[in-house]
């Protein structure tokens, strides 16, 4: 009898902790944000120490392609206790992705490949990916692009886990600098 109560104990407790499991990798994608016209899916390895839902996700887009090549924009939120970085990035409509960042060189903006290829996601704090400044650049494009068409990018996190973005294309008026050179 008392093997029999020990045995349900057991149960009862081993059925409360996967309860709480399940619910802890909870999605809370269903929340939408209009103003932004993105969404964040989140997809974890078990074994990270960065929570993926704990990055936000806001105003992504991609820049109407001039050419061969793009950018992505966005806004990312470290919502966690724990620093992360964005360490790189994919999607099915172009062939390459790379971080990027325009910087001043002797008066002329420049884009340049961050070297190592990751941005900083402090804890507690947002980082902005924008014209003129740090970006995913898009290179070698495999399908032709439209404004108001949408894309699939994913981003990868240095703590294991990816977070999949659906972007609006949209035509994008680039900074200059004094030269009349476009921003990246």
């Amino acid at each position: 009898m008392q093997r029999t109560h020990r045995t349900r104990a057991a149960l009862a407790v081993l059925s409360f902790l996967a309860i709480v499991a399940l619910a802890a990798c909870g999605d809370d994608s269903g929340t939408d944000d209009a103003a932004t016209d993105t969404t964040a899916a989140v997809t974890t390895a078990p074994s990270t120490e960065v929570a993926c839902d704990a990055i936000e996700i806001t105003g992504a887009f991609v820049r109407l392609p001039p050419a061969e090549n793009t950018a992505v924009y966005l806004e990312l939120t470290n919502n966690g206790d724990v620093d992360t970085a964005l360490i790189g990035a994919s999607g099915d409509f172009a062939a390459d992705f790379e971080l990027h960042e325009m910087v001043a060189v002797d008066g002329v903006m420049e884009m340049t490949p961050l070297d190592p290829q990751r941005i900083d996601l402090p804890a507690g704090e947002t980082v902005l990916l924008e014209p003129g400044g740090l970006h995913v650049m898009a290179m070698g494009l495999t399908t032709e692009l439209a404004e108001g068409d949408m894309v699939t990018v994913d981003l990868e996190l240095d703590g294991g886990c990816t977070i999949t973005v659906d972007a609006p294309v949209q035509a994008v008026d680039m900074p200059t600098d004094e030269s009349g050179d476009m921003g990246g």
